[in-house]
Order: structure tokens, then sequence, then C-alpha cells
């Protein structure tokens, strides 16, 4: 059990890199704004402390609580746009505690990743190719939308299959409330937990098919990383003096240029 917590403090380290390059990507429209990234990241970690002490406690008073402690842990990085999902930690506690205290647990763990959401946004606000991507039209149409009804959008993103990492920008680009975006979030996330936690305890998975859940993703994401790193040095690689000395003379100039990619178009 102590193995999973170390697992669990791993996770939450990689859940912070890749959800700041997440938030990166989508782009965000605020001026940077440092000492609220500040602000928000040290709420985080009053969350964090908060919620390590009651689960300290819990675990002292009743050591039959440890997993629900585990499960907190795990849904901190797991409802994040890092790339675990929290499904198959769900399923697999639910085999061993009754399905409101796993939606407790878990809803928990997910209101302190909630703020966490609001720092890693407001601190890659500070980037200016960032900002320039935030002013598309799409992304103004987004925001606009979101602050119709941000609270209720924010659950129904939560509590639904939809993607919650568009709500996780969205919300601190509009500057909505962080503390009625982590409300929102938890309301919506509470039934979601609530529902698989009772599919897992009718239901046992196996343990092997809810580990390559959790594992399949990072493996996917470590091997797009990985392809991403190699197309320059094969693209280099094609360009090699070999390839161009093997051409007819006259075609030499011409076998360069076909060999690299025309990413800015033709001039006529």
């Amino acid at each position: 059990m102590g193995t999973a917590l170390a697992h669990g403090g791993a996770d939450l380290a990689c859940y912070g890199a890749a959800a700041g390059a997440g938030a990166g990507v989508l782009g965000i429209a605020l001026q940077p704004a440092h000492r609220t990234a500040l602000l928000h990241w040290r709420q985080f970690a009053a969350a964090l402390t908060l919620g390590c002490t009651i689960a300290l406690i819990a675990v002292l008073v009743s050591e039959q609580t440890a997993g629900l402690a585990i499960l907190g842990a795990y849904c901190i990085p797991s409802n994040s746009v890092a790339p675990l999902p929290h499904e198959p930690g769900v399923l697999f506690f639910a085999e061993f505690y009754r399905p409101i205290w796993i939606a407790i647990a878990a809803t928990a763990g997910s209101g302190i990743a909630a703020f966490s959401d609001y720092a890693i946004v407001r601190g890659a606000l500070r980037h200016e190719w960032v900002a320039r991507i935030s002013r598309g039209r799409w992304f103004r149409w987004a925001v606009g939308s979101f602050m119709k009804r941000p609270f209720a959008t924010v659950v129904l993103f939560a509590i639904s299959p939809l993607p919650v990492s568009v709500v996780r920008v969205l919300a601190p680009a509009s500057n909505f409330s962080v503390w009625r975006y982590v409300a929102a979030m938890m309301v919506g996330r509470f039934p979601r937990f609530y529902a698989f936690a009772w599919i897992g305890f009718l239901i046992p998975i196996p343990t092997w098919i809810l580990v390559a859940a959790v594992v399949a993703p990072v493996l996917t994401m470590l091997i797009a990383h990985r392809g991403g790193q190699d197309a320059p040095a094969e693209d280099a690689a094609s360009l090699s003096p070999e390839l161009i000395e093997a051409s007819p003379p006259e075609t030499k100039e011409e076998t360069a240029k076909s060999a690299i990619p025309d990413v800015c178009g033709s001039e006529e």
C-alpha cells in the first residue's frame, strides 16, 4: 500500500508537467498574471495539505480507510489533463468499500485537482505565444458562450463524457471564481463517481483490465512524444549526401529540394 502511495506521488508530478503543456496548447485569453498564478498555487497547496491531513487522521483512526486515502490521492492527477483515467481507480476500490465512501474520497481528490487547474492556466498566461493563440475568434466565442452559464457548464462537463479539459481552460480564462469552479466540479463529479462505484460494486472487473486501462494511455502518450522527436531525425537522414550523389548530375538539385517538405507553400 505504501508503494501505491509512492506511485501516486509520481503520478502527481507527471500531472503537473502534462497539464501545463495541455493548457498551453489550448490557449488562454487573458494577460499574464504572475501574482494570481502564485495565489492559486498556494490555494492548491493548502487544499492538498488539508486533504493529506484528513487522510492521515482517518488512517490513524482506522487502517481500513487506507484504500480510500490512496483513491483520493490517485484522483488528484487522474482528474486533470494528464493521461490518467479516474474510472479504473474507482472501479478497483469499489470492490472493498461502499459506493458512498468511494464517491466522497474521489470527489475530494478531484476538488484538490481543481485548484491546480487555475494555477496551471494562470501560469501559462505569462507566455506571449499562448496569448497570441488565444486571440483567435473561436476561443473568444468559447469564452463568451461559457460565461452565459458558467456554473452549469462546469457541472455538465464534469458529470458527462464531454471533454472536461475544455472547462478547465475556459473557467480561468473567463475570470470565473475559483471557488465556484471547484464547487461546480465537485457537484458534477460526485454523482459520476457514485455511479461508477456502483458499477464496480455490482460487476467486479479483473484487476489486469483496470491496470491496462491506466497504462495504455500513458504508453500512447510516450510513444507519440517519442515519434515526434524521431521525425526530425528521419527528415535529416533523407537529406544524406548518398541520396543526392546517387542521382544523375542534372537532377541533384531537384532531388535535394524534393526531399525537403514544403512547409511554407510554393510561390508562383
